[in-house]
């Protein structure tokens, strides 16, 4: 059947065959490429704000854990300012102004 084929025509066959096949390999991972990119997109835009959310509210609660911990430990009221001291610090540390981790 491809005896009467020259040995060029049969390699230039072969040659746009896997050239075709490459082509449309390169084609559908281009296509699966801009797919993985929306979601990265996605998950920057809706995902990642929230864990950072996350991540401040733990920090917060655990200052507050902290100052009513505090709050337990101190027994004498004479002592009371101790306790507020202790609370304003660590109060102090909620005000800071944010430097750029939440700019976007």
């Amino acid at each position: 059947m491809l005896a009467k084929y020259s040995i060029s025509a049969k390699l230039f066959a072969i040659v746009s065959f896997l050239f075709l096949v490459i082509a449309t390999i390169g084609g559908f991972s281009f296509m699966q490429m801009r797919a993985i990119n929306a979601a990265a997109q996605d998950i920057q835009a809706e995902w990642l704000p929230s864990v950072r959310w996350i991540g401040e509210m733990r920090v917060q609660s655990a200052r507050y854990r902290a100052v009513l911990r505090d709050h337990l430990i101190v027994a004498d009221p004479e002592r009371a300012d101790v306790d507020s001291k202790k609370h304003q610090r660590r109060q102090g540390g909620t005000d800071r102004p944010d430097h750029g981790r939440n700019a976007r």
